[in-house]
């Protein structure tokens, strides 16, 4: 064992002979706790990787940027403790615990505001849900819970929380005179009130961590979102209701403090946090990468459009949508399209918009229409209010204004939410009607081919498919440079002879929004 250098004689008094530091480690627990810290070094590159993807399905609810915060700090923390650990005679006391002690509060305070706006976002969707379907209105909660999901990491409520978290461990640490004082010979009493304090943490982290999970959906977990947190939760509970009375009892131990068992069960408990949170959702983006069934139909949007006019269609994508984060895309959806093809009963411009693009729409679009759409929105509607315009009799062009948040809904619906879908139990019934769709199609060709070779043919299967959306004709005083996007669902269009072709007078001068 090294010596300790410098003069110790306070700090020796202070701790009465009786120091419950552990000692330096020597032999096979030093070796150990180096591989630990090289085993460990994968930890950034895991964190990296999950950054890199965090906009698959699979991590991107889960605020990756929390995450990737949370298991930075909680990789600090591991690092300070071995390093402290290997090399007590070289630091301070004062610096042992700081070194360990705000990264670890760090990684607290990121994780329950990680879960916490998880469990914010599956709120305001129930929210969104009811107020869709004009249960009650809560405006207020739902703005509230809008505004906290949005918060970044600067937020107030998060830089209180550090602060209000960290104080009591200068108020400790600065309670007792130990600047004389290394690492090997902190005083006994502090010690111990830095274990009590740690691991009082902890409890509470646990405990709100597993109150916290029973708020997620308890129906469907596509993200595995309320798995990953109650399992996390139930480790750690069972970590400290059996560690904890040990450490207590055993406080000065010499098996204890000679094989170095609280750093190894710390260790334990960060890799246990990094796989359920970080590598586990990494190495689902790759093995659903890997697995990816090429016969699985990508659906087009007609497809997509006639399916979820049905009744049984419709009612299964939104609740799929829910626990995805996309029911306000789906209620939007319908609100435009009904919109669009005049049905009965359908919201007016200023009601859709009220309802999905407004800055404080209760169903807000922000995370799927680019925020450069949602503006030029606002603008053509705070001019239509600003210069008092009068509303005109409806025409065709009027019904496309909302086709450029049409075509984001759309693009988001085919690139992530069906393929999911359609993999997914409830998804059943799509694969059904594609199948129906397709064999409907065809027979239909080939029975009216000779009789009406350049009819448009329809299918049966559901009510008229809306026209195909063309955005060039919508809000092209403020157009964008996306239709070249839509080639593909205007060939399809062409193929089936029902490309709708607007003049180029009526693309300039777009008539008052209803």
């Amino acid at each position: 064992m090294r010596t300790v250098d410098g003069d110790a004689t306070v700090c020796a008094t202070l701790s009465a002979n009786n120091t419950a530091i552990n000692p330096i480690p020597t032999g096979g627990v030093m070796i150990a706790i180096y591989v630990v810290v090289v085993v460990s070094a994968y930890a950034p590159i895991v964190t990296l990787l999950y950054i890199r993807h965090r906009q698959q399905p699979s991590i991107k609810y889960r605020n990756p940027n929390e995450m990737a915060f949370t298991a930075i700090w909680a990789y600090l923390y591991v690092c300070a403790r071995c390093f402290g650990t290997l090399y007590a005679d070289r630091i301070s006391c004062f610096f042992r615990y700081v070194s360990f002690g705000v990264p670890l509060n760090f990684a607290f305070v990121g994780y329950m505001f990680a879960e916490l706006r998880v469990v914010s976002m599956f709120k305001l969707t129930e929210l969104m849900v009811a107020h869709a379907q004009r249960k009650f209105t809560e405006d207020r909660r739902m703005g509230m819970l809008r505004s906290f999901v949005r918060s970044g990491l600067a937020s107030v409520p998060r830089v209180l929380a550090h602060v209000v978290l960290n104080i009591p461990l200068m108020v400790l640490l600065l309670s007792q005179d130990i600047s004389t004082c290394t690492a090997l010979t902190c005083p006994h009493s502090l010690v111990q009130q830095m274990i009590y304090y740690f691991y009082s943490q902890l409890g509470v982290v646990v405990v709100l961590s597993i109150a916290l999970s029973f708020g997620l959906s308890q129906v469907i977990d596509n993200f595995h979102l309320r798995r990953s947190f109650q399992l996390n939760g139930r480790l750690f509970l069972a970590f400290l209701c059996v560690y904890m009375p040990l450490t207590i009892v055993f406080l000065n131990d010499p098996v204890m403090n000679d094989n170095q068992i609280e750093i190894f069960v710390n260790v334990i408990l960060f890799h246990i946090f990094l796989w359920i949170h970080i590598a586990q959702p990494v190495w689902d983006v790759y093995r659903s990468s890997a697995t990816k069934s090429h016969a699985v139909v990508q659906g087009t949007v007609h497809l997509l459009d006639a399916y979820l006019h049905t009744e049984d269609g419709f009612r299964d994508f939104s609740t799929f949508a829910k626990p995805e984060f996309m029911y306000e895309c789906v209620v939007a959806w319908k609100n435009m399209v009904d919109y669009r093809v005049a049905a009965p009963n359908h919201l007016t411009a200023i009601q859709i918009y009220d309802l999905h693009m407004a800055p404080n729409a209760p169903l807000r679009l922000d995370r799927v229409v680019p925020a450069t759409i949602l503006t030029r929105y606002e603008l053509v509607f705070a001019a239509n209010h600003k210069y008092q315009v009068s509303v005109g009799s409806a025409t065709e062009r009027d019904h496309k204004y909302f086709d450029m948040a049409l075509h984001a809904i759309r693009d988001r619906f085919l690139a992530e939410t069906l393929p999911r879908y359609q993999r997914h139990p409830l998804g059943a019934g799509w694969r059904e009607f594609v199948e129906k769709f397709t064999m409907q199609s065809t027979f239909d060709k080939l029975v009216h081919q000779d009789i009406q070779p350049l009819q448009k043919q329809k299918t049966g299967l559901g009510p008229k498919r809306m026209p195909s959306i063309k955005p060039k004709g919508a809000l092209v005083a403020i157009d964008s440079a996306r239709e070249s996007q839509e080639a593909s669902s205007e060939i399809v269009d062409h193929k089936r002879g029902s490309h709708v072709r607007g003049t180029s007078d009526q693309s300039r001068n777009p008539p008052p929004v209803h």
